[in-house]
């Protein structure tokens, strides 16, 4: 196998919905039975938690307590690394189910180093924002993708059996509201930003069709990575 499936889920998932399918995948993957597989979706408001050991300046396990749940928000406890996220409406979640180190070009570049496949993951957003002359960067404060000293996306990966999962959500039009009532990723709700208030995006890119030239856009630096393997 050396290319790469796009699985694209329309419309808002409840985070339950698209595990069980994440769960599935990755024991195919695991199997050999498809290729690395990338599933595009945004989520119905949920609350997620990891298992603590976020990357940050001063390294924490699992320091936040479980947050107040708003009504209509869906709360769970899951594998991925990191602590405390919101995902919902307006938010493009990536969950790459990719090889480290096995038949896919890209996951063969990669190797079986994690730290290497979370900064490809920020790297991916990185040089997309790039292409629109929009310059974001990482932060020694922690990992996912920064503006200034405003969050833009947060990482928190799984791997078994050297297969990923879970992976990276970028803000893009969401409401930010959500992340007050409660410290996302260890830091205060203000932390974090979206892609529609950066200076200099495009309309269209923040506009009704924002996702689907988004997810255009990230498939070809995928493309691009994979024919360069760098």
């Amino acid at each position: 196998m050396t290319g790469f499936e796009i699985l694209s889920l329309p419309g808002t998932r409840k985070f339950s919905e698209v595990h069980a399918l994440m769960l599935e995948l990755l024991e195919k993957r695991i199997r050999g039975e498809i290729s690395d597989t990338f599933i595009f979706c945004e989520h119905h408001p949920v609350i997620t938690r990891g298992r603590g050991l976020q990357w940050s300046a001063q390294r924490s396990d699992r320091a936040m307590p479980p947050p107040l749940v708003p009504l209509g928000t869906d709360y769970v406890e899951i594998e991925r690394g990191g602590d405390l996220t919101w995902h919902g409406p307006g938010q493009l979640v990536v969950y790459p189910i990719l090889s480290l180190g096995g038949t896919g070009r890209l996951g063969a570049h990669l190797g079986r180093d994690v730290e290497k496949y979370v900064r490809f993951l920020e790297e991916w957003w990185i040089r997309a924002l790039a292409r629109e002359g929009v310059r974001v960067h990482r932060d020694s404060a922690g990992s996912g993708v920064w503006s200034g000293k405003l969050k833009l996306a947060s990482v928190g990966v799984a791997v078994r059996k050297w297969v990923t999962y879970h992976g990276l959500a970028m803000n893009v039009v969401n409401d930010l509201m959500p992340f007050r009532d409660f410290s996302p990723c260890g830091f205060g709700g203000e932390v974090m930003t979206r892609i529609s208030d950066l200076e200099g995006i495009p309309s269209d890119l923040k506009g009704p069709d924002w996702r689907h030239l988004w997810e255009a856009r990230l498939v070809r630096e995928l493309e691009a990575w994979n024919a360069n393997d760098s």
